[in-house]
């Protein structure tokens, strides 16, 4: 084995000592640590990268140079890699566009906890990606659902502390169901390694026996990991996560559920990514009841006029408000049943161009 293949147990094994330094550097040298990380794991892995393609073909690297089960299987081709290039690269872009944010909406003294949180985040995505074992891909998401909560509380506000257990409760369920996929799994296979449950599984389904389980399995690894990649209709807890944090935070959150998604570049939270277009309706379409106020003459008539120009154009009276009598006008309000913006719209140029308005009249849109 050649020393460059030794790169993924590096890059993890990099970003947990870098936690670790992290944590005890004040948060502004800590912020360069984190970002001089993510660029040190991002040429690891592109050296990586440029090897693989002249390699040919993936390895399988034991962590300790014990074999499964004793110890953990690590497994590298030219994807791994590749991506590990591209979330890297993210984490840096992310790390150095919202350092002043994070000065800005973070406590200073929990700055380089922050940092910690995303040290840990790039140590569970390097994970994710070449671990070879299903046990320890689980282990890793949580890692990174409990970093990526404590990202969102990092503000410290009413909103984001609803966010974050918002996220952990729909989180736990989609933990609880892959966990029990996990464990069907192996008491149908006898296997935590991908290779090992894939044969298994084909063997199973070629002889048709235990359809059901495996169906189960299926059904419930969509929905786990579906409810923790935001796909519809598992995404309620994305919009208030992303938009409550810090744009450090939402940046890597984004990161995470574009492995959740297979690297899918088109993160709309929907399984039908290419979405209909909406039927939007015209604005002048649109119906509402509505508040208007008029200044005008003290003459007899006027209310008759005004009133005459609103049902010309359809828009029926709800309340009709008369207070006080003056030779400067008096203010006349009606409340109108629901009518389109475009009906209220001319009968409102009637009555500009009559001569019993003193002032342009006011009107509201009531909504609810």
């Amino acid at each position: 084995m050649q020393f460059v293949q030794n790169v993924p147990f590096f890059s993890i094994m990099l970003c947990m000592v870098s936690g670790i330094f992290s944590a005890m550097l004040p948060g502004r040298v800590a912020k360069w640590v984190t970002a001089g990380l993510s660029a040190a794991v991002a040429a690891l892995n592109l050296w990586l990268t440029l090897f693989m393609w002249g390699y040919g073909e993936s390895y399988v690297y034991w962590m300790g140079h014990f074999p499964a089960p004793w110890g953990n299987e690590l497994r590298a081709g030219v994807l791994e890699p590749t991506l590990a290039v591209v979330f890297s690269l993210i984490m840096l872009l992310s790390v150095l566009g919202g350092m002043r944010k994070l000065t800005e909406q973070v406590d200073r003294k929990k700055v380089n906890i922050v940092c910690v949180m995303l040290d840990l985040v790039l140590a569970a995505m390097m994970s994710m990606l070449y671990t070879n074992d299903l046990f320890t891909a689980y282990v890793f998401i949580e890692i990174m659902t409990l970093t990526a909560c404590a990202l969102i509380m990092s503000r410290q506000n009413g909103r984001t502390m609803v966010s974050a257990m918002r996220y952990m409760i729909m989180s736990l369920l989609g933990s609880g169901l892959t966990l029990i996929a996990i464990t069907i799994t192996y008491n149908l296979t006898g296997h935590l390694l991908m290779e090992n449950i894939h044969d298994s599984l084909m063997e199973l389904s070629a002889s048709g026996e235990y359809t059901t389980p495996i169906t189960v399995i299926m059904g419930l690894f969509f929905v786990g990991l579906g409810i923790k990649s935001a796909l519809y209709p598992f995404h309620t807890w994305l919009p208030d996560a992303y938009g409550y944090s810090t744009p450090t935070a939402s940046a890597v959150l984004g990161d995470l559920i574009s492995i959740a998604r297979r690297n899918n570049r088109l993160n709309s939270g929907f399984v039908k990514q290419v979405l209909p277009q909406a039927d939007i309706l015209p604005p002048e379409e649109a119906s509402s009841t509505y508040y208007m106020r008029f200044m005008v003459k003290d003459d007899p008539g006027v209310l008759r006029d005004l009133s005459g120009a609103l049902s010309d154009q359809g828009v029926s009276i709800a309340q009709a408000i008369q207070k006080g009598q003056s030779e400067a006008g008096v203010p006349l309000v009606f409340m109108t049943h629901e009518a389109p913006v475009s009906a209220i719209r001319k009968a409102i140029e009637t009555m500009r161009k009559s001569d019993f308005l003193l002032a342009p009249a006011i009107c509201y849109r009531v909504m609810g």
